[in-house]
């Protein structure tokens, strides 16, 4: 969600023509969207949100389980799978922060 109003702060801040349209206006720019237009399938979009939300829950089941080393090392893995799944959804954090 914050990642969602960010990026229609940054656009009607950075693009006059933007101005009219609120931060609380639909887009189709979401994750899921992103997903379906490279891969041109609903059901690949879907199969892949399944598989990265599996795979999160493996890891924290997994870091419940293990000892107390084993946390931060899956937190750690937590964050680079977010960070991966931000840049292969073209995700414009990059380019709104140099906005602002």
């Amino acid at each position: 969600m914050f990642l969602a109003i960010w990026r229609r702060i940054v656009r009607k801040l950075s693009n006059p023509a933007n101005r009219d349209v609120g931060i609380m206006t639909g887009d189709h720019d979401h994750l899921h969207h992103r997903i379906l237009n490279r891969e041109q399938s609903q059901s690949k979009t879907a199969l892949l949100l399944y598989m990265a939300s599996a795979l999160f829950t493996v890891g924290a089941i997994i870091s419940i389980m293990l000892s107390d080393f084993i946390p931060a090392l899956t937190y750690l893995l937590f964050l680079l799978g977010i960070f991966a799944a931000i840049r292969s959804a073209d995700i414009e954090l990059l380019d709104s922060a140099k906005f602002v």
